[in-house]
């Protein structure tokens, strides 16, 4: 009975096409060194962009794409890590609002992630900026 109360919390099904993949593992308790670059992380949308989505209050899956000391580029709408393209911003979300996008060319500080979705219209760092790695949730593993 203890283990069919404990599966349901450790797998998740993402109802969006912004990652490739839509079911994951999820480990909540890990060590800070396991939050690298290309791992799948759960974390809360910031207030300011939760409304831009349909289901309110739903953590959202991203890949780190970016980590701290990474040099983080923006061109127009073009975005680069290290020299390697990672996405384009969009000018209008998909409610036809229009959007920003983040626009500083920088390092990224310590303690923050640069998180994107693989979809054109997938709501990341590139609207949002840098995630805290203390907002992280839980580690996702694509199962498939």
């Amino acid at each position: 009975m203890l283990a069919g109360i404990l599966l349901p919390s450790k797998f998740t099904v993402t109802l969006t096409p912004s990652l490739e993949y839509r079911v994951f593992f999820l480990k909540r308790f890990f060590a800070p060194a396991e939050i690298t670059r290309g791992r799948y992380v759960m974390f809360g949308l910031p207030d300011d962009f939760a409304d831009l989505v349909s289901e309110k209050n739903l953590p959202a899956i991203k890949e780190i794409v970016g980590i701290e000391g990474d040099r983080l580029e923006v061109f127009g709408k073009s975005f680069f890590c290290n020299g390697m393209p990672i996405g384009k911003a969009k000018q209008y979300s998909l409610k036809g609002e229009r959007i920003e996008h983040f626009t500083e060319s920088t390092v990224i500080p310590e303690g923050k992630l640069f998180v994107v979705g693989h979809h054109k219209d997938s709501l990341d760092s590139k609207y949002f900026g840098f995630l805290d790695k203390r907002d992280v949730l839980a580690i996702a593993y694509p199962i498939f």
